[in-house]
């Protein structure tokens, strides 16, 4: 069983969606912190979806969080829960670049 640090990004450009995070086939993962760093100076935003294995398609009802402020030079952090079964994906946007984004959590065979 994987624990810890489950993936890491840097928001590659802005306003476009990207992977954070998608559970192996095979898997179950728990999600316990999401950590968004802002590396500027200036206020950033974020918005962050899960997307089940089942919708190939974005739809509005996935967002977890939408267009969130983080303060210049701080991180927002998320303390959740979340289980996600084989193959569903966290997706993360970015107001622009300088942000990224941890997942910390445990991967387990089905």
């Amino acid at each position: 069983m994987k624990t810890g640090i489950l993936a890491q990004v840097q928001i590659a450009e802005a306003d476009v969606e990207q992977e954070l995070y998608t559970v192996p086939a095979s898997y179950w993962a728990g999600i316990s912190t999401i950590l968004i760093c802002n590396q500027a100076a200036t206020v950033k935003t974020f918005s962050l979806r899960v997307r089940p294995t089942f919708e190939t398609d974005p739809a509005d009802k996935q967002f977890i969080f939408k267009e969130c402020p983080v303060p210049g030079n701080d991180t927002f952090e998320i303390t959740v829960g979340l289980v996600l079964g084989p193959v569903e994906t966290l997706r993360i946007v970015g107001s622009t670049t300088g942000m990224s984004a941890t997942v910390f959590g445990w991967e387990k065979p089905v």
